[in-house]
């Protein structure tokens, strides 16, 4: 979706929409998992397994 809004010509809406949705959701969303629910070290566990991931999806698709 956004790559369909950029094409559009919709650059600064989808700006505010991503800036919007990280600082309304992402942040407070991010702060209950990790201290309320003290969900801080399986996230940063998480992120490291899906950045592995990447990087060899990233090598997949180069070749």
């Amino acid at each position: 979706m956004k790559g369909v809004a950029v094409g559009c010509g919709w650059q600064a809406f989808v700006a505010y929409v991503n800036v919007g949705c990280y600082y309304g959701l992402g942040i407070p969303l991010g702060s209950v998992l990790g201290f309320y629910f003290n969900l801080g070290a399986k996230v940063v566990e998480s992120n490291k397994r899906l950045n592995k991931w990447e990087d060899k999806t990233e090598l997949l698709l180069k070749n």
